[in-house]
């Protein structure tokens, strides 16, 4: 399972789990820092990436274009990059249940329950 972390997560998450995802990559480790959506969408598709981002917009490329390639989709707000790497690497089983199911394309992984709780008490 190689992933492509978008330019709105830290490139050391992307070193940091490439012991369990191999040939895991930023979107600087290819020069794509500023590139377009649609253009970085293009490329994870030719290239068998997976896109990691926290951009809702990937969630509207994926449902007009469809797959490939697939997205993992963080519902984390601003929370760090250690929050990203806990959440692939406890997620690891639905991650891989997404790149063997080829009828599924998008893997929303939900805020870990500490920012949940920090969400509903900011409503209230």
């Amino acid at each position: 399972m190689k992933l492509l972390f978008d330019e709105n997560l830290s490139r050391n998450v992307a070193n940091r789990l490439r012991d369990v995802y191999p040939g895991t990559v930023h979107v600087a480790d290819l020069s794509l820092l500023t590139t377009p959506d649609r253009e970085i969408w293009r490329i994870a598709g030719s290239e068998g990436l997976t896109i990691v981002t926290k951009d809702f917009r990937f969630e509207d490329l994926a449902g007009l274009l469809g797959s490939p390639p697939k997205l993992i989709l963080m519902r984390i707000g601003t929370a760090g990059s250690r929050v990203v790497e806990k959440l692939l690497r406890d997620h690891i089983d639905m991650v891989a249940e997404l790149h063997a199911n080829e009828a599924k394309s998008v893997l929303v992984l939900p805020p870990p329950p500490t920012i949940r709780k920090q969400e509903s008490h900011s409503q209230e």
